[in-house]
């Protein structure tokens, strides 16, 4: 992905957005306003991260999720009637043209091109019972312990011959009840958590923001937004209640 180009284009929305929010009610200003400018400045913290860190694949997903939650932002403003039917299809097609961009990640369509045949292999000659696959990430599920070792024999020759890849050094067997870290969560055959070092890194901007002073309240708040956002989606009612008690002590520390 074009970061630079990404960015340029999450800070323009931000602009228009900001200047059509201006004129939205008095009590939105820390509800519905406050979380469409954190969720767009967390978006662009994101676009610089994404150049920085070894894991930038769970960036990207993270900003996907953030664009998402930006267009049900912008349609609870239109039915609300802050948002004229114009403003508002302007608003889309710009939240649009950065999920092109997004979309587009040349990583992304290696994957899900070249990555087709491995699929039909394994689904149809392999006859792997459950397959799940995003991008380059992706779990099989077996019944026995010898089923999946021999999947494995079989998927690495097919890689290395056919595709001319290799499978990654921590793929690996073990047991579902241990917990499948898949698409920035861990599963669990009836629930699913959010991953340990996601926690830790939320855990990580509220420490730096109390010890170091670098970080604004609205920056860490866009944090923590876009972060619960992405709790939201596993079973984290009494996680994100813990982090909110954390983050109000965290600024009520600043403000006091």
């Amino acid at each position: 992905m074009e970061t630079f180009r990404t960015k340029e284009k999450i800070k323009d929305l931000y602009v228009y957005l900001n200047d059509r929010m201006k004129s939205w009610p008095q009590y939105e200003k820390y509800a519905l306003s406050e979380y469409c400018r954190c969720k767009l400045l967390h978006m662009i913290e994101l676009c610089v991260a994404i150049n920085k860190s070894s894991k930038a694949k769970a960036k990207v997903y993270e900003l996907d999720n953030c664009l998402q939650e930006l267009r049900d932002y912008m349609d609870v403003a239109q039915r609300a009637h802050y948002l004229s039917e114009k403003q508002f299809l302007v608003a889309s097609k710009r939240i649009s043209e950065v999920g092109g961009m997004i979309g587009n990640l040349t990583s992304q369509i290696f994957a899900n091109v070249y990555l087709t045949d491995l699929d039909r292999y394994l689904k149809e000659q392999l006859r792997v019972p459950y397959m799940y696959r995003y991008m380059d990430d992706f779990v099989c599920l077996f019944r026995t312990r010898a089923e999946a070792e021999q999947c494995l024999e079989q998927a690495e020759i097919f890689l290395r011959e056919r595709l001319k890849l290799e499978l990654n050094p921590k793929t690996r067997i073990y047991k579902i009840l241990h917990g499948v870290d898949f698409v920035g969560y861990r599963h669990y055959p009836d629930h699913k958590r959010v991953r340990k070092d996601s926690i830790e890194r939320m855990n990580r901007r509220i420490r730096r923001y109390r010890m170091r002073g670098d970080m604004t309240a609205q920056q860490l708040l866009a944090s923590f937004t876009s972060w619960s956002g992405h709790a939201g989606h596993a079973d984290s009612v009494h996680l994100i209640q813990t982090m909110t008690q954390k983050i109000i002590s965290a600024i009520s520390e600043r403000t006091i």
